[in-house]
């Protein structure tokens, strides 16, 4: 999977919950904001698992046409 940099600001307390979530999961801090992405795209809706646990397959399309 590529990946592809990206810079953001968060508030001290999300950092502050970002840090321990990844302590507590024993994860970088990429990972979790990847994870968080995902569960909330997947309560709303927008982000489903297919039968094998990957990312359903027109999630590349529905991902491609949000960032152009």
């Amino acid at each position: 999977m590529d990946k592809h940099g990206t810079s953001f600001r968060l508030t001290a307390e999300a950092r502050a919950l970002l840090i321990l979530l990844a302590q507590h999961y024993g994860s970088a801090q990429t990972t979790i904001v990847e994870l968080a992405i995902r569960e909330l795209a997947r309560r709303e809706g927008l982000w489903q698992r297919d039968e094998k646990g990957k990312g359903a397959r027109d999630a590349p399309t529905v991902v491609s046409e949000a960032v152009n």
